[in-house]
């Protein structure tokens, strides 16, 4: 649930957001961000800052075995249009491509 608050030219200057989280889970990360002086509200806001720089929460590689599955489809054996893809950035550029 997302709640608007101080209104600047009709624009949002600060929401505030409820998420459901463990309450394990909130323990451990504030002992952890403790140590660096970041409280949770400060992590969340710093996420959501990533994603909205960087279109995406952090860089996402794909694993081993998936690059093993993208490269056995472009053996010569397998030719058939497609494209080799080297990484995750990659692949998002030909998607985006295809879709504009």
């Amino acid at each position: 649930m997302v709640k608007h608050v101080i209104m600047k030219n009709g624009i949002a200057k600060r929401r505030i957001a409820n998420i459901r989280v463990s309450g394990k889970i909130i323990k451990e990360a504030e002992y952890h961000l403790k140590k660096y002086g970041i409280t949770v509200d400060d992590a969340v806001n710093m996420f959501l800052h990533q994603i909205a720089i960087n279109k995406r929460p952090f860089k996402l590689r794909p694993t081993q075995e998936t690059m093993k599955a993208i490269q056995s489809i472009h053996k010569p054996e397998n030719e058939g249009g497609y494209s080799v893809i080297n990484d995750i950035d990659e692949l998002f550029q030909q998607v985006k491509a295809k879709h504009n």
